[in-house]
């Protein structure tokens, strides 16, 4: 991911952090890095900052990194034998930690398993906010921050939160998986086995199926299915998931051309800055039977930038009868500002939110406060992760308008869904 917001804001951010809080920022790391010579360290992302700072503020948010700072200098100070080690701030969603004298890596992972433990969901007294954070080890390597941030952002979509990284386990074990999804990749390619399964999405007022989303599924040469945690990273990282994503794209436009129902096709935005994907989509859904009938969903990425020619598009597509939707609203990487400048049709409440609302007042709060945002853009809500009867009816209860998840049905290839036309 670049950030979330431009790098200007981002420093003063980091800048307004540094005057008001007395942890040694990065640069004391790189001094210190020269004087302990630190063969290890941990870094720790919190995945909900930019969530935060766009319900609570910047000054409220940072009240309570702060708080969360002084909780884990308590605990470590509390075992001084085994747990001397510096906290390093590094931006206004990342810190770093590491050990001003020599401690084994059997050790060190230790102590950075109890503090995930303790402080992988971190709660404030002071602001009433809930953090989640992403822990990666660096173990005996050369330039280990940047190993540790690409190590992050590499496992983003997946559900681990607890990395260790070292040359001669997780790197031979990384090429090794590398190298097997690129020949699934390849094949899939190569032998027209990009699939797409779709999920139905139901109107919550009348209980029927009014809209699909198209989910992308690689089929390999065994016929094993595979997700797109699975390849997805991959697929990007070795420029594959362009000719993927045109490779579904008409697939699925040839399956609903002549269906009742909306299809939502899930588009990066990075893939929109290519000119020649922006003309070819424009093309696709100027020839589609009812362009009204397509919902571009974009989906976003750290280093997603709604820039000019991003919302010229997206009005080009609105233009002619196509619907905008923003994907996991909440707890992604998406802000207030930056939507009001899409001005979406419809907004996808991110699945985490939903799937904790029965256990996380605080969701229940961010869902009321998307709610009276959509309802001023004109936008109409969908709530993902909709599981269980207990979840659909606090979904119902607050004035969401469509639903998607296991409670109503599970992807499924064309064939499965074709008799509900």
């Amino acid at each position: 991911m670049g950030e979330n917001m431009n790098t200007n804001n981002q420093n003063v951010l980091n800048d307004n952090f540094n005057l008001s809080c007395n942890i040694p920022n990065f640069s004391q790391y790189k001094k210190d890095l020269i004087d302990y010579e630190f063969d290890k360290i941990c870094m720790v992302r919190i995945e909900t900052a930019d969530t935060s700072i766009a319900f609570v503020g910047q000054d409220e948010y940072y009240l309570a990194l702060k708080e969360v700072f002084e909780n884990i200098n308590y605990f470590l100070s509390l075992d001084k034998a085994t747990k001397d080690l510096t906290i390093y701030f590094y931006d206004y969603k990342t810190f770093i930690l590491a050990s001003k004298r020599e401690i084994d890596n059997t050790e060190f992972i230790m102590i950075m398993r109890e503090l995930h433990n303790k402080f992988q969901h971190s709660s404030s007294k002071s602001v009433n906010i809930t953090g989640s954070g992403s822990f990666a080890l660096v173990i005996n390597q050369k330039d280990m921050v940047h190993t540790a941030y690409n190590v992050l952002y590499e496992n983003s979509h997946k559900q681990d939160n607890f990395i260790i990284c070292d040359t001669k386990e997780y790197l031979e074990n990384q090429n090794n998986l590398d190298a097997k999804i690129i020949e699934i990749l390849k094949y899939a390619l190569e032998n027209d086995k990009i699939i797409p399964h779709y999920q139905g999405i139901i109107d919550n007022s009348t209980g029927k199926t009014i809209a699909y989303e198209a989910l992308m599924r690689v089929v390999d040469e065994y016929g094993n299915i595979h997700m797109p945690y699975e390849f997805l990273d991959i697929a990007k990282k070795y420029k594959f998931f362009e000719k993927m994503t045109y490779s579904m794209i008409t697939k699925v436009f040839n399956d609903f051309s002549d269906r009742k129902e909306s299809i939502s096709i899930n588009v990066c935005i990075n893939d929109l800055e290519s000119k020649n994907f922006r003309d070819w989509l424009y093309n696709k859904i100027v020839k589609f039977n009812e362009p009204k009938r397509i919902i571009v969903e974009l989906l976003e990425s750290e280093d997603s930038n709604y820039g000019d020619t991003i919302i010229a598009f997206t009005k080009k597509l609105q233009s002619i009868g196509a619907r905008i939707a923003i994907d996991d609203f909440g707890a992604g990487y998406s802000t207030f500002s930056r939507v009001v400048n899409v001005k979406p049709e419809i907004i996808k409440i991110d699945g985490s939110i939903i799937q904790n609302i029965l256990k996380d007042e605080n969701c229940l709060i961010i869902i009321k406060a998307i709610v009276y945002f959509a309802e001023s853009l004109n936008a109409v809500i969908i709530a993902e992760f909709v599981e269980n009867e207990d979840i659909y009816k606090i979904v119902q209860l607050n004035s969401i308008n469509y639903s998607q998840g296991y409670l109503f049905s599970k992807p499924a290839a064309y064939e499965e869904i074709e008799n509900d036309c």
